[in-house]
């Protein structure tokens, strides 16, 4: 079992039916996935800062992340939403 999938587990579905009870249950579990991405999404934030140091697991580290954070701003940034 994958993080992701020990993560859909715990939180659990997000996408709307069109049926009422459920989709205040998705709701609140959309919400509670927010949450999680923008503490991990700040953390990263606080990984990318080492890009600049001299250490060299610092600095590979500091770029993986700065590097994801490109990739997330081109994603969000280029493709149509549905």
């Amino acid at each position: 079992m994958t993080h992701y999938d020990i993560v859909k587990k715990l939180i659990g579905n997000i996408t709307a039916v069109g049926e009422a009870n459920e989709d205040v249950r998705r709701a609140t579990n959309l919400d509670d996935t927010i949450d999680l991405v923008d503490q991990l999404l700040r953390d990263i934030l606080t990984a990318a800062k080492a890009r600049h140091r001299v250490e060299a697991s610092m600095k590979q580290i500091g770029r993986v992340a700065y590097e994801f954070l490109g990739d997330v701003h081109a994603a969000t940034d280029t493709e149509e939403l549905p």
